[in-house]
């Protein structure tokens, strides 16, 4: 028993010290720093034993032609893709801002004038296609023949105006005109009020004596598209689809990616 007593006293009195010691540290006073007096303090330079650059001699001032000036970096303004020489006809509707080049009657431009890229930015929309030339996408129609002259992309269109408005018409039509020898071909396309769909035709009228043989064609072109990283909510293009849809009665939609393309 008097061994459990004493032993109960030293447990005290050693929870007591450490209680104190504690106590110092929240509640005593703080030690004060001691004052240099007579000299200023070491710096770490001089600590490091590296010179003290106040005993360097004054730097001489260069003249300003011989001081290079940094290139400050920027995001390059994005590069248009020429056409050639070719002219452009802008065609807006009241869904559909259209640019139509007058190379191959070739449709180079297309914004969606409802829908903005995002909802703080209203001004800038959504563009279908471009003439960027990092995400370059046009779409090119033409017709080819193996006994006529080819009326194809890259040929020179002839156009009655440049500029097209919808107004309050509910139908706009945009003629183009190409001629080579006795051939001609005129590619109207037709804006309907309210659509999204460019209804483009053909009219092929040749005055040689000889048949023409030959076909239409309809192409989407564009440059790879550029590689996203990054999650869903910071950039949702990264989960959405980038390729070509096939509609058919057997299949309602098929979907097919650049690759395979």
């Amino acid at each position: 028993m008097p061994n459990t007593r004493l032993f109960l006293l030293i447990a005290l009195g050693a929870c007591s010290y450490l209680i104190y010691q504690q106590w110092q540290i929240d509640y005593g006073p703080a030690p004060t720093a001691p004052t240099v007096t007579g000299q200023n303090p070491a710096t770490p330079s001089a600590a490091a034993g590296i010179p003290d650059v106040s005993s360097a001699p004054p730097a001489i001032a260069a003249d300003d032609n011989d001081v290079p000036v940094p290139a400050v970096d920027s995001a390059p303004a994005p590069e248009i893709i020429p056409v050639d020489d070719a002219q452009t006809i802008r065609v807006v509707t009241d869904v559909l801002d259209v640019t139509i080049s007058t190379r191959g009657g070739a449709v180079v431009a297309a914004t969606l004038l409802d829908y903005p890229v995002k909802l703080k930015q209203p001004d800038i929309k959504v563009e279908l296609l471009s003439q960027q030339s990092a995400t370059a996408f046009s779409a090119e129609s033409g017709l080819v023949s193996n006994t006529h002259p080819s009326a194809d992309h890259s040929q020179a269109f002839a156009a009655e105006k440049f500029s097209y408005e919808l107004g309050s018409s509910d139908e706009l039509v945009v003629p183009l005109t190409w001629r080579s020898g006795d051939t001609q071909v005129i590619k109207t396309f037709r804006f309907a009020r309210g659509a999204y769909a460019i209804d483009v035709q053909q009219t092929l009228t040749n005055n040689s004596a000889t048949e023409w043989v030959g076909s239409g064609y309809q192409q989407l072109v564009r440059r790879p598209p550029p590689q996203v990283s990054g999650s869903a909510f910071s950039n949702p293009e990264r989960y959405s689809f980038l390729g070509a849809g096939l509609y058919t009665e057997g299949n309602k939609y098929e979907k097919f990616d650049f690759e395979d393309l």
